[in-house]
C-alpha cells in the first residue's frame, strides 16, 4: 500500500511539472524511484511533509491520529448497541494534547453523550458546547459536538473539525532536505542526478500548507532538484537551493 500510494502521489506530481524527465519509471526503495531515458537515470526521492516534524513524531499528526483514534473507537461502541444513522462532527481544543491513555476514556464519554442526544426527527441537528460536556475527561479537549440524524448508512459520517496555522516554516523543509543528505551516496549508487519530491497530501490539517514563506528561501541541499508537491492546490514548486 506505501508503494502504491507514493507512485500516484509521483504520477500526479509529473502532469503537474512540466520539467519532470520522461521515461520508464522503475520502483525502487533507494531512491524510491528511477527514471530512465537514454539521457541516463534520475533518482526519485519522496517525503511527506508534516508540520512540526522533527526527530521525533510530530505533535500535531499524533494529536490528529489520537483523535482519529477516539472518533472510531467512540462510533464502534456507540454502533454496538444503536442502530441510529448520524452525522457527527467534532471540535476539538488545537492547542491540548492528547495522551494514548486516555483515548478509551474520551471515547466512552463521547458514546455516552451521544447516547442522551439523539435527534429525533431526520435532519434535525444538536449542537452541544462546553456546558453540556460537563466535567467529562472530554471537556478537556473538546468544546463542541454537532449531531445530526441522517437519512441511512451511506451519510454516517464521525469526524474532527480542525483549525490551525498552515504556514510553512523553513527550518521544517530544511530538516527534511538534511535528514535526507546522508542516503544521497547509496542513491547515486542507482542513478546519475537525484531528485527530492516532498509531499504535502492534505489528508490532515498538519499536512495542510501556504507556501508564501519558502518559495523564495534558500534552502541548503545535495540533491539536484527539490520539489514541493501541494497536492490540495494541485502545484508543484521547484525550492530555491544551494550547494551547503
Amino acid at each position: 500500500m506505501k508503494k502504491l500510494r507514493e507512485r500516484l502521489l509521483l504520477d500526479e506530481a509529473i502532469t503537474l511539472y512540466p520539467d519532470f524527465p520522461t521515461g520508464t519509471i522503475d520502483n525502487r526503495e533507494r531512491p524510491d524511484f528511477l527514471i530512465v531515458n537514454s539521457s541516463g537515470v534520475t533518482g526519485i526521492e519522496l517525503v511527506d511533509y508534516v508540520r512540526g516534524q522533527t526527530e521525533g513524531d510530530s505533535v500535531y499528526r499524533r494529536n490528529e491520529m489520537l483523535r482519529l483514534k477516539i472518533t472510531n473507537t467512540a462510533k464502534s461502541k456507540f454502533e454496538s448497541s444503536h442502530t441510529d444513522h448520524l452525522m457527527i462532527h467534532f471540535h476539538w481544543y488545537p492547542r491540548r494534547y492528547l495522551h494514548l491513555s486516555e483515548v478509551n476514556r474520551v471515547a466512552a464519554d463521547i458514546a455516552a453523550i451521544i447516547t442522551r442526544h439523539i435527534p429525533t426527527d431526520l435532519f434535525n441537528e444538536i449542537t452541544l458546547n462546553c456546558c453540556h460536556l460537563g466535567e467529562r475527561i472530554l471537556s478537556r479537549y473538546c468544546h463542541q459536538i454537532s449531531i445530526m440524524r441522517v437519512r441511512d448508512q451511506t451519510q454516517v459520517s464521525w469526524s474532527s473539525l480542525n483549525a490551525g496555522f498552515v504556514s510553512v516554516q523553513p527550518d521544517e523543509i530544511q530538516y527534511l532536505v538534511t535528514s535526507k543528505h546522508t542516503k544521497i551516496s547509496d542513491y547515486l549508487a542507482n542513478c546519475d542526478t537525484i531528485w527530492l519530491l516532498i509531499v504535502a497530501d492534505n489528508y490532515h490539517l498538519s499536512s495542510y500548507v501556504d507556501l508564501h514563506n519558502i518559495i523564495n528561501h534558500p534552502f541548503k541541499s545535495q540533491f539536484n532538484r527539490v520539489l514541493f508537491y501541494d497536492r490540495i492546490n494541485k502545484k508543484v514548486k521547484q525550492l530555491h537551493t544551494e550547494w551547503p
